[in-house]
């Protein structure tokens, strides 16, 4: 495992995490306020099929300086200049917001991306949320982000949730600035995932791996464009809930892509 900074835009220097040194590539994308850590279990159990590939998004984790726009196509940025040195194919994916980043990063990546993973990333129908309630999403997020992400984090838990794990989002999600976490939370609520798709190819392999509790709308909307599989008994941080069970359909879908 090797951990170092590479250089990304504005002159942010992003943490990365590589276990492995050849191809093929999974490089997963956290999500909103969360950090590579999120991806730990994935990037240990598959690290014996690919190598795999963790980056703190600008504003998030280790990564270190600061830039004027915090937004979904910045974050891709980001995730383009992680895939700058991998030469060979990849397939990219993404955790809740992180599922936005991989659509728009797929996209200027190009070529060499072999498909994308979603893991619940449409919790809420992004781009279809009244400015009424983005407001008031925005206005929490200004005043108490530990308190925000405290009351997300419990919304969105599985029935029983484990307390310990609980404490944990939490503490993880509280650690960017606000000034971070409130313009990266607009981008992501009015994401366009239609014109993102229609930025990639139609022959680009797309599976979301979803809580039962993924909104439905979305998933009607794009059911002839993405794939699905379902973590029964799961919230929104599946891939941490039930590692195994996730960690099993995520390298299927990746040997999958890959193999295609």
């Amino acid at each position: 495992m090797t951990t170092n900074f590479i250089s990304g835009p504005d002159g942010i220097e992003l943490a990365r995490t590589l276990r492995g040194d050849a191809p093929p590539y999974l490089l997963m994308v956290h999500g909103w306020c969360c950090n590579s850590q999120f991806w730990a279990a994935q990037a240990e159990a598959l690290a014996g099929d690919h190598t795999t590939v963790t980056v703190d998004l600008a504003g998030h984790g280790e990564s270190r300086g600061t830039r004027q726009r915090w937004d979904l196509d910045r974050f891709a940025d980001d995730v383009t200049a992680a895939a700058r040195d991998l030469d060979g194919p990849i397939v990219l994916a993404g955790h809740s917001m992180g599922g936005a980043v991989a659509m728009l990063a797929a996209a200027k990546i190009g070529a060499r991306v072999r498909g994308v993973v979603l893991g619940d990333t449409f919790c809420f129908d992004w781009g279809h949320i009244a400015e009424s309630d983005q407001a008031l999403y925005l206005a929490a997020i200004r005043e108490d982000l530990p308190a925000m992400v405290a009351n997300l984090v419990d919304g969105v838990a599985p029935a029983n949730p484990n307390p310990e794990r609980q404490k944990w989002l939490k503490a993880q999600m509280a650690r960017p600035d606000p000034k971070v976490a409130a313009p990266a939370f607009s981008s992501l609520l009015n994401f366009d995932a239609d014109a993102a798709l229609a930025q990639l190819p139609e022959a680009l392999p797309i599976h979301a791996i979803n809580s039962p509790n993924a909104h439905p709308e979305p998933k009607r909307r794009h059911a002839g464009r993405i794939t699905e599989s379902v973590v029964p008994d799961t919230g929104h941080f599946l891939q941490i809930e039930k590692a195994e069970e996730f960690s099993s359909l995520l390298r299927e879908q990746v040997g999958r892509m890959l193999a295609d």
